[in-house]
């Protein structure tokens, strides 16, 4: 079933943008079947695209790669490379999000900043696809979120978060907690272990707190959406932070929120190793689940195909065609490739894409690997980004690995952690984990160093035959990663709720703040 949508998709594709120039470059209107297509077409990179992405964002030229209007762009967070811009039609907007439940009454947590400072020289808004298709579901399903519109668009990722808590507080019937990353919702619960008096003020007086850096506009209108004071919700609150703060706030959400059973957010590929600090605030009661596999140039990848069992088991949506090149082989420029019916569970595989937002044979650098297969296609993980490695000697290094290795500590832990991984430019004989975190147990560096064994067959090897040394852990003082992030701001125009720490780091800036923030 899956392969006969495919190659009706593949058609439509073809079909739909043959008009283009790049599809009278490359003949689509000749291509009848999947091995012509093949054939015909080389896969491609960013740099393929460029000179046409250069004529949208110049002058706003259409119809070069996709028929579909360009409306704006999205940045990459740098985080895997230099930042490029990503043509977003208006299909691919709509497209982006998943169909929320209507039933739904959803805490979004999240700075959705809509000031548009940033255009191209055409005058097209340069902003994170999220943005854009938070505010399209905002105006299509208002009744589903439980802050206002104006509770997005403020001075800073803690700011609005603050204000949202506030607003969140005040729903008893709220029953998903969503954000884009994972990391937010733990900035989130900091935000509120921290200042949770102060909120409880707000909600009993109906007034932000003068502390919070809100533009008088904006609060006026913000108070008048709180709807005035609320002191018997507030009295509810504090009875139950108070006993939350005694208990070291140990699985309180549900003891807010009772009707929440579920966090939405990115959680998935290096994200994971944050799932453990989350559990410990939501205990066994509330799931955690990716509610999406997605990356700009094509929207939606994959939907939870069992949200309440897995955090990161996803299916194929039939939207694009999907081809797949075997991990052995990701190292040449135009490797064969495998259709969805031929991988095979287990199996490591990098992504390729064709889709109608104006990518074909597209490689963006995701790995995934195969969980199942089955009539609708194969359920995957999203493994890793393909540059997320470190080589050290003749040893790979690979994102997800290191990844594994962290969660096996921050299961021992309650305490947030954050790391980086590099290699130690010294000896160049070992990696170097640079690691943020308040509860830090004895002899790290040797339990990290057998959990990377356990979990990287020939990372085992080598270190058996000494050809690499023990791993080396560097603590560094906390609040390091508030800094990285700062530099990331001020490289990027990606929202603050957006950007993603790099977990792998070579020589750069970012090396350079760890080694000046070191205990």
């Amino acid at each position: 079933a899956f392969s006969k949508m495919s190659s009706a998709v593949l058609s439509q594709i073809l079909s739909t943008n043959q008009e283009t120039e790049i599809g009278k470059k490359w003949n689509f209107k000749g291509i009848s079947t999947i091995d012509e297509f093949r054939k015909t077409i080389p896969l491609t990179t960013y740099d393929d695209y460029k000179p046409y992405i250069d004529r949208i964002a110049e002058s706003g030229e259409q119809n070069l790669i996709t028929e579909d209007t360009v409306i704006q762009f999205a940045p990459s967070s740098g985080t895997t490379g230099k930042m490029k811009l990503i043509p977003v039609t208006r299909t691919t907007l709509e497209k982006a999000l998943p169909v929320p439940n209507t039933r739904s009454r959803i805490l979004l947590l999240m700075s959705v900043p809509i000031d548009q400072s940033y255009m191209t020289p055409s005058k097209m808004p340069i902003q994170a696809m999220s943005v854009g298709a938070m505010w399209h579901q905002f105006e299509t399903y208002p009744n589903i979120y439980v802050g206002p519109k104006e509770a997005y668009n403020l001075e800073s990722l803690p700011v609005a978060l603050y204000v949202q808590l506030l607003f969140g507080l005040k729903d008893t019937t709220v029953n998903v907690i969503k954000s884009i990353f994972i990391p937010v919702v733990l900035t989130a619960i900091v935000e509120l272990k921290t200042k949770w008096r102060q909120i409880i003020n707000d909600i009993r007086l109906g007034k932000i707190n003068t502390n919070i850096p809100v533009a008088p506009e904006k609060r006026d209108a913000l108070e008048k959406l709180l709807g005035g004071p609320d002191p018997a919700r507030a009295d509810a609150l504090q009875t139950i932070l108070q006993q939350a703060e005694e208990l070291n706030f140990k699985d309180f959400i549900p003891t807010l929120w009772p009707n929440v059973k579920l966090i939405n957010c990115l959680c998935s590929g290096n994200l994971e190793c944050f799932i453990p600090t989350l559990k410990y605030y939501i205990g066994s009661s509330v799931h955690v689940s990716s509610f999406v596999y997605a990356c700009s140039e094509a929207g939606t990848i994959g939907t939870p195909a069992k949200p309440l069992e897995q955090t990161s088991l996803f299916q194929l949506v039939p939207q694009h065609f999907y081809e797949f090149i075997p991990l052995a082989e990701t190292s040449q420029d135009q490797p064969l490739t495998l259709l969805a019916s031929e991988v095979e569970k287990g199996r490591i595989y990098e992504i390729v894409m064709t889709t109608f937002n104006g990518f074909y044979r597209y490689r963006n650098g995701d790995y995934i690997k195969v969980i199942e297969q089955g009539d609708n296609g194969p359920l995957i993980d999203f493994y890793g980004r393909g540059k997320m490695t470190l080589y050290l000697r003749e040893h790979i290094l690979y994102e997800v690995n290191i990844e594994q290795a962290i969660t096996s500590f921050t299961s021992t832990t309650s305490s947030r952690v954050d790391y980086i991984v590099s290699i130690d430019d010294s000896t160049y004989s070992r990696y170097k984990i640079w690691i943020e975190c308040s509860d830090v147990r004895d002899n790290l560096d040797t339990f990290l160093d057998k959990s990377l064994q356990n979990v990287d067959e020939t990372y085992k090897y080598d270190r058996q035959y000494d050809k690499i040394e023990q791993l080396e852990v560097v603590l560094l003082k906390i609040g390091t990663f508030s800094k990285i992030l700062d530099f990331m701001k001020s490289k990027t125009y990606v929202a603050e709720a957006q950007l993603k720490i790099p977990r792998i780091v070579l020589q750069n800036e970012i090396l350079l703040i760890l080694e000046q923030n070191t205990n």
